[in-house]
């Protein structure tokens, strides 16, 4: 999957030929799991094709932020390295 743009509450793409198989496989997964780096957290643009309610799993290069965490939905299993 591509990033995610967090504070739209939206999975995001930037090709809008990849939006038909991104839902497609949103909608057939039975798992999500997002791979985002955090510099894309608050960014704008792009195609929405899921919404991050979808997503099950995002992994980071780090822990997120007190404000970045209180964005996302509770049920969210975030992942990253350990320091």
């Amino acid at each position: 999957m591509s990033a995610a743009m967090v504070f739209l509450k939206k999975a995001k793409i930037h090709f809008q030929g990849e939006l038909g198989v991104k839902r497609r496989m949103v909608e057939k997964a039975v798992k999500t799991v997002l791979l985002s780096d955090t510099s894309k957290l608050s960014r704008s643009g792009g195609y929405g094709y899921a919404d991050f309610s979808a997503i099950d799993v995002m992994v980071t290069e780090r822990p997120l932020t007190e404000t970045e965490r209180q964005q996302l939905s509770e049920d969210l299993l975030l992942a990253y390295p350990e320091e």
